[in-house]
């Protein structure tokens, strides 16, 4: 999934913001880039492209509602691994583990 926009509105991004954690555009080294991880194996797949085996294991976010429910935590833990590359960096590693990622 691609995206160009660096926000969204809708009832239907409300939704979505609110159920599935990430659900966001985060800024890379060089931009910005969307990404969803939206259940369980798709997390098991972004934990593996970022080289974060500690997030897979952490029990705070062992299942879809639990990212939900340690949002505070683990958005900003996010924001700081997606940061750490570029977007071309990214894009690569998420196409390769397939989680639903873009250009933001």
């Amino acid at each position: 999934m691609t995206s160009f926009s660096q926000t969204r509105s809708g009832a239907c991004a409300d939704w979505l913001t609110g159920t599935i954690v990430p659900y966001e555009t985060f800024e890379a080294s060089d931009g910005w880039i969307n990404l969803a991880v939206a259940n369980d194996d798709l997390w098991q797949r972004f934990c593996t492209a970022a080289d974060r085996n500690d997030l897979k294991g952490d029990l705070r976010f062992a299942k879809a509602p639990d990212h939900v429910r340690h949002r505070e935590v683990l958005v900003p833990s996010i924001k700081a691994i997606i940061k750490e590359r570029s977007r071309d960096e990214w894009l690569r590693r998420f196409d390769f583990a397939e989680p639903y990622a873009g250009e933001g």
